[in-house]
């Protein structure tokens, strides 16, 4: 009789094989490696290694449940990265919903779906998500830079008094391929996280994925397009409802809409320690 369990470490070569049937165009070494760095990360209590899957003299379907710790230590928030949900045709239908339900199911939680296909967002609806962005814009340039700032390097900005658990975050994500910054002005250092994307699968540009105010960003993010194209990109992508204003390029409604259930994330955005790290897009 099938069953939902939670993903062990010997099902890991069947889990990516029907992750590659589900998915043709990664191949093992894309899942193998995301496996791996989920398995290498600090894992909270009471959650799921790697997420879970339906086992029916075999496995049959699979989701992973990427759970980590948000915040500071008085305000922390427990995220639940929901991704790569894949299910064989002779399990698909209520066994396959229930496995979703199943991996987004804590209501003391903030759960994520970062990269939902257009296929499942009725199965989210159905959960009770919501949108949490409904686009994505690309911005090349600001209509002002009135607002002073710099760059800093995590390590310039950990002697000018960032927090340790700041620093440990933008370390972890530079481990791992992702860019780590502070945009600094007089007053405030503003860690960002961003990850590389290419646009049309061609033109460099670097996604925002860590940010705890978006408003102030736009106000003194003159000198993090610099820096970007310094670095051979060309402009940065945020996710967003409408154009963020002040700031020059194209939006797109409905592209990469991000969805939540649950807890209301803290901050503005914070795909930290998400697919979008482990996996890659």
């Amino acid at each position: 009789m099938a069953n939902i369990r939670s993903i062990e470490e010997a099902d890991l070569p069947a889990v990516v094989t029907l992750m590659c049937e589900s998915f043709p165009r990664r191949d093992r070494a894309y899942f193998e490696t995301g496996l791996q760095r989920l398995a290498q990360r600090e894992i909270p209590e009471g959650t799921e290694p790697y997420g879970l899957l339906i086992d029916d003299d075999g496995v049959k379907g699979a989701v992973l449940a990427i759970s980590s710790w948000h915040g500071s230590a008085e305000k922390r928030q427990l995220f639940v990265n929901i991704s790569t949900w894949c299910v064989a045709p002779s399990h698909r239908g209520e066994m396959a919903r229930e496995l979703y339900r199943r991996a987004g199911e804590r209501d003391d939680a903030v759960n994520t779906n970062l990269s939902a296909a257009a296929h499942t967002l009725k199965t989210l609806g159905r959960f009770n998500f919501r949108p949490w962005t409904t686009g994505q814009f690309i911005g090349v340039a600001f209509r002002s830079h009135r607002k002073a700032a710099r760059i800093l390097s995590p390590e310039q900005a950990l002697l000018r008094g960032l927090p340790q658990s700041e620093f440990k975050k933008l370390q972890d994500h530079v481990s791992l391929g992702g860019l780590a910054i502070c945009v600094a002005t007089a007053d405030r250092i503003m860690p960002i996280i961003l990850v590389r994307r290419r646009v049309q699968k061609v033109v460099p540009a670097a996604q925002l994925i860590y940010c705890e105010n978006v408003p102030w960003l736009l106000e003194h993010g003159g000198a993090l397009l610099w820096w970007l194209r310094a670095r051979g990109f060309i402009g940065l992508i945020i996710d967003a409802n409408e154009p963020p204003p002040g700031m020059v390029g194209k939006f797109y409604p409905g592209k990469a809409a991000k969805y939540v259930r649950g807890q209301e994330p803290a901050i503005d955005v914070d795909h930290t320690y998400s697919e979008l790290l482990y996996l890659g897009l």
